[in-house]
């Protein structure tokens, strides 16, 4: 029967039964992953810090050079502000970091006090924007530190004003940009970080100046979109893996209960049709005749054998032995 089985076999039912067992395993790796899976809770935490010292130009009022934060300053004095800006990234789990960031400063002339447009801008990068990796991290720190030249843009924006006789307002702002990908594992899709609100804002063309230091040491925290780690995905492809399997199982079974009753068929329609057309000279006998006491004689074909009947005038005895057809497959 097996050998049978196979013969009846063309190429294509061979893949298919590779494909239905590769399908089988994969559609078992897939659910034992699904069943495993848990949610994934992912908190990142940004914190911005910016510290400045405001150095003075020589004079004979103050008794030191060097003035600290949250003062009000005379702008003629102001030489240069001594600037320290801090960016820490914090998460609830170790992730794999890529991050980059970079300083610029733009002075700008709005077109009037409510600075919702602007007249001029001229913008100047600071620090150059530097890209890092790290990994298996819970936190990343930025650290940079740099003097921003009050003076310059005092006197570019001063000018600006006073060749177009413009009085509206005038301010530097210094920012950091920060973009980063975070990504933890289980996690489905990555945590992003874009944030350009950590600044300082200096004015410009004023006798005194407060500085403004925007989104100073204030936390901004955010869930990394509560995400699965493919749970889901895993179970659709398991069950679409089952669903092949399944249509190539049916395959190969119609295929089994096939080539199993083929052979049996055509004998069945074979005999039949000779039982049917040659009723008249073949009798049914209820056993088997003892071969041992006769000389047996092997007959090709039933034709051939109408031709004996004929000639001898013998009726053409007829039994089925079940046990010769089990043997054969039929």
């Amino acid at each position: 029967m097996h050998i049978k089985l196979f013969e009846k076999f063309k190429t294509y039912d061979y893949i298919a039964l590779v494909i239905m067992l590769i399908c089988i395993f994969m559609s078992i790796i897939f659910l034992v992953r699904a069943a495993l899976s848990k949610t994934v809770n992912v908190e990142v935490t940004t914190i911005p810090k910016i510290n400045y010292k405001v150095h003075l130009k020589n004079n004979d009022y103050y008794e030191t050079n060097e003035l600290g934060q949250g003062m009000k300053y005379v702008a003629s004095l102001i030489d240069y502000i001594d600037t320290d800006v801090y960016y820490s990234i914090k998460s609830s789990s170790l992730m794999d970091y890529d991050y980059s960031y970079y300083i610029d400063a733009t002075a700008r002339v709005y077109g009037d006090n409510s600075k919702l447009s602007v007249l001029y801008e001229k913008n100047k990068v600071l620090i150059e924007e530097k890209k890092i990796t790290d990994n298996g991290k819970d936190n990343v720190d930025i650290h940079e530190k740099f003097n921003i030249d009050y003076e310059e843009y005092n006197k570019l924006i001063s000018s600006f004003k006073t060749s177009y006789n413009i009085s509206s307002v005038s301010d530097v702002s210094v920012v950091l940009h920060v973009n980063a990908k975070a990504k933890a594992n289980g996690m489905d899709k990555e945590a992003n970080i874009s944030d350009s609100n950590t600044k300082l804002v200096i004015p410009l063309t004023e006798q005194t100046v407060n500085v403004e230091i925007a989104n100073d040491s204030k936390a901004n925290t955010f869930q990394a979109e509560n995400v699965k780690d493919r749970a889901l995905k895993d179970l659709i492809v398991a069950i679409i893996l089952i669903v092949i399997s399944i249509v190539l199982l049916f395959r190969i079974l119609s295929l089994i209960s096939f080539v199993d009753h083929s052979s049996l068929g055509e004998y069945k329609r074979k005999l039949n049709k000779i039982l049917k057309e040659y009723d008249l000279i073949i009798a049914n006998a209820e056993n088997l005749v003892d071969e041992k006491k006769y000389k047996v004689i092997n007959i090709s074909s039933f034709e051939e054998l109408k031709d004996v009947h004929d000639n001898l005038g013998t009726p053409i005895l007829f039994c089925e032995d079940k046990k010769l057809l089990t043997i054969n497959n039929l």
